[in-house]
């Protein structure tokens, strides 16, 4: 009996001598992720002083921040860095995955010491007194009749990878403040006050001439993509018309070559077979075409950008005789468009603002199409007098003869709409179709911004009234300014 208490008493011994080396195994691998200073205590007392401050804070967020695989520094640089631009070039020829890589690297490094910049408080406040410096600078140089267009201060952002309109934001301020870049990254000042390691990762960071290069003409490139989702992000519903034009616009832009910019024309070429395949039959079917063209035949505001190519305005005129044609042989009588009456406005300045409103084109599709490449005007034409009665043919030749007199949709179909009524038929069936659903997810979000949660006890109709009544006000507030 003793000995097998004593036998189970050494058992017992073992077991808790083989737990407490497991428990000492486990708090060692647990230990991998601690910081060093918690793992030595000779270490931690000497520092303990120094992790109170903010900067030793924002210094280790920036250390594990700029944790990355030697692999892709050793890559970029070696394409980057040590090619000469003239042999970084016929690589990307012969190998369009190169392009692609470097590019992909690039905008990665950037986001990186952005995020640098922005973790470390003593060389964020540098960088924002810089840019300040900078940007008095431009506006000091401005004209005096240009003193109106000075540039505001414009901190460094960092974008949304998936969405090309934010990343032509952060590129235009990287590049803008290049100068600023290139300094603290190829050689920093002891004035910022950073430790010897966060110097010597800044360096890293750096950009070479051909990446400077290569990040403006992405930032070209993506500029016409900018520009187009401004065109069709507004608070108004866009008709399918206008994605015609735009899509339009940037095939041309794709599609034109530059000899003294080789980076962009790879670019483009890379662009342009994914632009063709997302734009293609594949998922843009041939009727979806012909309604867009239409669409924008019959929008006085877009008519003008069709006669840019006389074959597609051509191909545009017989879709809507073929169309306008089989609507008056259908056995429905077409319907009249009703006659709009607007009240009458005391301000002499917002006559003229709604005048000069029908005689324009969409300002931001004329910047978009200028952007592309499109640069041409085009002067209006007087108005043909008006025939109590017009044939398919007739109706069209007269819409053709007075479009660019008043290229306003809303104040040309009313006015002419009762003289062309199987052309006002089309209009009411190719209008109403919408080429994005930006204006009703801008409106959700507007109506969950006034239905927050310190206004929750709006009634259901007191958040239409105020989402009926928000645009009004603001182009009267608009116009009082």
């Amino acid at each position: 009996f003793f000995c097998s208490r004593e036998n189970t008493k050494s058992r017992d011994d073992d077991d808790d001598h083989q737990q407490q080396e497991n428990d000492d195994n486990i708090s060692i691998a647990d230990g991998e992720d601690i910081p060093e200073e918690y793992l030595n205590e000779s270490s931690s007392e000497n520092e303990e002083a120094l992790t109170k401050s903010t900067i030793d804070d924002d210094d280790e967020k920036e250390e594990s921040s700029l944790e990355t695989s030697d692999v892709e520094e050793e890559y970029s640089s070696t394409l980057a860095t040590d090619l000469e631009q003239d042999q970084f070039i016929e690589r990307c020829v012969a190998d369009e995955t190169v392009l692609l890589l470097t590019l992909h690297l690039l905008l990665k490094r950037m986001r990186k010491l952005i995020n640098f910049i922005h973790q470390s408080s003593v060389l964020d406040r540098y960088v924002k007194e810089r840019i300040e410096n900078k940007l008095q600078e431009i506006n000091n140089r401005l004209p005096p009749d240009q003193q109106q267009q000075h540039v505001q201060f414009k901190d460094l952002i960092i974008d949304f990878e998936i969405r090309w309109n934010t990343t032509y934001l952060m590129l235009q301020r990287f590049l803008l403040y290049c100068s600023i870049i290139t300094n603290i990254t190829q050689n920093p000042s002891n004035e910022i006050g950073l430790k010897e390691n966060q110097y010597e990762q800044l360096k890293k960071l750096a950009f070479s001439r051909t990446d400077w290069i290569l990040l403006m003409a992405t930032r070209n490139v993506l500029k016409s993509f900018y520009e187009a989702t401004t065109t069709l992000s507004t608070q108004k519903y866009e008709s399918i018309g206008i994605s015609y034009i735009v899509i339009t616009g940037l095939k041309k832009y794709l599609t034109t070559v530059k000899d003294e910019e080789p980076f962009e024309n790879l670019l483009k070429q890379e662009l342009l077979s994914k632009f063709n395949y997302y734009f293609g039959p594949i998922f843009i079917s041939y009727q979806q075409c012909q309604a867009s063209l239409i669409c924008a035949f019959l929008d006085p505001a877009l008519y003008v950008y069709l006669t840019f190519d006389q074959d597609e305005l051509g191909k545009a005129e017989k879709l809507v005789l073929q169309r306008a044609e089989f609507c008056r042989i259908s056995l429905q009588p077409p319907p009249l468009i009703t006659q709009v009456t607007t009240a009458n406005s005391s301000s002499s300045s917002r006559k003229d603002e709604q005048e000069q409103k029908q005689q324009l084109p969409s300002l931001s599709l004329n910047k978009f199409l200028k952007t592309c490449g499109i640069q041409e005007l085009i002067k209006t034409t007087e108005a043909v007098k008006i025939k109590e009665e017009y044939t398919v043919k007739e109706q069209v030749a007269f819409y053709v003869a007075n479009v660019k007199s008043l290229p306003n949709f809303e104040t040309f179909w009313t006015k002419y709409g009762e003289q062309l009524p199987d052309l006002v038929s089309l209009v009411k069936h190719y209008s109403c179709m919408q080429s994005t659903s930006v204006s009703s997810e801008s409106a959700f979000s507007i109506s969950g911004y006034i239905n927050r949660k310190t206004r929750c006890s709006l009634s259901s109709a007191a958040l239409r009234f105020s989402m009926c009544l928000k645009k009004p006000y603001e182009d009267e507030d608009n116009t009082c300014k």
